[in-house]
Order: structure tokens, then sequence, then C-alpha cells
């Protein structure tokens, strides 16, 4: 007992520190890190050429977006790919922890008015969620952010309806890898599009690139909302990021709640 005090009050002090410290530089106007007084000229440029009426536009008003899927896009894709190789390697791992017995683990300890709660939240949260996907190209949010979002409301629908009815009614854990291989496959396609219809019209094309880039590629995928043109391909980017960190995650959260469930079943017995 006096060990973990001792622990808790040398994190309470590390804590104290920093904050004291914190407060000091604040209050003095005192940087660490002395400040930039104007952009960069790769910052500059990134700024331009988000959203601009010119050919190499990412026609993106978001500039996150635009920086992920436009300027840093292949880095993204191999960001994404890591984490599906994690989901991977961690379902391979533990797969055996799905052999359960699915009557433990059907969540019916709390009243009908939590559970009907709990699900409309997750229809609330679904809702939310597609909007961040849907409109991380125009405003703050993108696929990633929503899929969290989701995902996330799938954990509170875990613990209060169980995970055999998230099984029986939503995403048993083969479909959520499936749609996973979906999204990241989705992005793969459209990363190498512009390539293959370059191939294809005789002109070049480039990887992850999301605006005609004239004399060399004549290849663009843009909407129009009211004579004002915004990125398609950045749209359609999220929405299959959205699905896979959606899967993905959910897939994760299976695997932990089910080793949970099923220590808490060694502990009673």
């Amino acid at each position: 007992m006096s060990r973990h005090y001792g622990i808790l009050l040398s994190l309470a002090l590390i804590v104290s520190m920093v904050l004291l410290a914190s407060l000091v530089l604040t209050v003095n106007d005192i940087s660490i890190i002395p400040l930039q007084l104007g952009l960069s000229e790769l910052a500059s440029r990134i700024v331009r050429y988000s959203y601009c009426n010119c050919i190499n536009s990412s026609l993106s008003l978001a500039i996150v977006n635009a920086i992920l899927w436009d300027f840093r896009g292949i880095d993204t894709f191999f960001e994404t790919t890591v984490l599906f190789i994690a989901v991977i390697g961690g379902w391979i791992v533990y797969k055996n922890v799905f052999e359960f017995n699915r009557t433990s683990i059907s969540g019916k300890t709390y009243s009908l008015i939590v559970e009907t709660i709990t699900k409309l939240s997750l229809v609330i949260a679904f809702i939310v969620s597609l909007a961040l996907a849907l409109n991380g190209h125009l405003s703050p949010g993108g696929g990633f952010q929503g899929g969290v979002l989701f995902s996330t409301a799938i954990i509170v629908l875990i613990v209060v309806n169980g995970l055999e009815w998230l099984r029986r009614n939503l995403l048993p854990p083969y479909r959520a890898l499936s749609l996973r291989t979906i999204g990241l496959m989705g992005i793969f396609s459209l990363a190498f599009l512009p390539l293959l219809s370059g191939l294809i019209h005789g002109y070049v094309g480039f990887v992850f690139q999301n605006q005609a880039k004239p004399p060399l590629s004549s290849f663009n995928l843009y909407y129009e909302v009211g004579g004002v043109r915004y990125s398609l391909i950045i749209l359609l980017y999220n929405i299959f990021e959205y699905v896979a960190v959606t899967a993905a995650f959910t897939l994760v959260f299976y695997t932990i709640a089910t080793i949970v469930f099923r220590e808490e079943q060694g502990v009673r017995g």
C-alpha cells in the first residue's frame, strides 16, 4: 500500500512541476521554441494550393485533408497499411479468443431504458461520424476522425448489450475484417487510378494525383456545387478511410472485450 502511495505521490509531484513551469513560461511570455513570424516556403505552397483557381490545386478547403491525401498521400497510405497489418497480426495472435461461450456475454445486465438510449446514441454517433467523413475535404474532420467516433460509440454498445448482440445484429468480427480489407483496397485503387488512366489514354499519370497536371496528365476528378469545384477523389479517400478505420477499431475492441470477458469468467469460475 505504501509503495502505491509513493508512486502516486511521485506522479502528482511531476505533474505539479510541469504545470508550474508551464504557468511561469506563459505568464512571462517566454518561448522555448523561437516563434516564426512568417510562413515557410513549404507552408506557403500548401496554403496556396490547397484551394485555388489553378491547375495544381487540391480543391480542398480543409488544408489538413489536402496535406493527408495530396501533398503526403503516399505517407498516409502506408500509415493506413501499417494499421491494417497491426490489426491482422492481432487477429492471428488472438483468433482463438473468439471461441468462447456466447451465452455468457449476452450483456443483459442493464435496464431496457439504458439499452434503448444506447442504441439511439449509436444512431446519432453514426450520423455525426458519417458527416465528418463526407465533409472532411470541406471542413475539419475526415474519414479517420469519423471512423474513430463511430467505433468508440460501439464500445458503449458492447458494454451495455454485449458482444453477442453486436455479433448478431451489427458487425460480426469476420465481416469487420472484410470491411477493413475493402477500405484499404479502395484507397489503393484510387491511388493508382490516375496511373491506370494514363496508361489507357496515353498520358503520364501520377500516384495519388488529385487534379490534372498538364501538359503531362489530364486526369481530373471533381464535382461542382453552385459552380464551385471541389475534389471528388479526396471525398472518396475519406469514405474508404472511414470504412477501414471503423472496421479496424471495432475488431480491436472485439478482441479486447472478449479477452476481458474470458478473464472475468476465469476469476468467477
